[in-house]
């Protein structure tokens, strides 16, 4: 009798899990960006997001191209979910703005590129959200 019970159990958790994958791998699928296992998800038009150990926690979400690079903008979020940063990229390169927090959530800097490299101004800030400096960039 407990034989009987135990194979059923397992049918059942196996035809759960089954079940499950199938679905997931009908709307997602596993690749690897800038080294990192990544999740597409493919009823989204190549939406990359990744997640923290456990997948409960966003970590990145952003777009590639159709070379697999990064496109438009990305968003990066700290272990409690909210944003650590945002950045716009064109074909694999930073161009546009970016924003970056501090761990605390306060205003870290934010700045503009053109392709990969800082352009205008750019502010930075302390922990207490306080304008530190301004740096122009040719």
């Amino acid at each position: 009798m407990k034989t009987l019970f135990i194979s059923l159990i397992l049918g059942a958790s196996c035809l759960i899990a089954c079940t499950s994958n199938k679905n997931r791998n009908d709307k997602t699928k596993e690749i690897k960006v800038d080294k990192v296992l990544a999740l597409i998800d493919t009823t989204d038009n190549g939406m990359i997001t990744e997640y923290y150990p456990g997948r409960k926690v966003k970590k990145v979400t952003g777009r590639l191209d159709q070379d697999q690079k990064r496109h438009e903008t990305w968003y990066y979020f700290k272990k409690d979910g909210s944003t650590g940063s945002v950045t716009t990229y064109f074909h694999g390169k930073k161009h546009g703005h970016t924003i970056v927090y501090h761990p605390n959530g306060a205003l870290h800097y934010k700045g503009e590129y053109n392709m990969d490299k800082k352009i205008g101004e750019w502010k930075f800030y302390d922990t207490k959200g306080s304008l530190v400096q301004t740096k122009r960039y040719e």
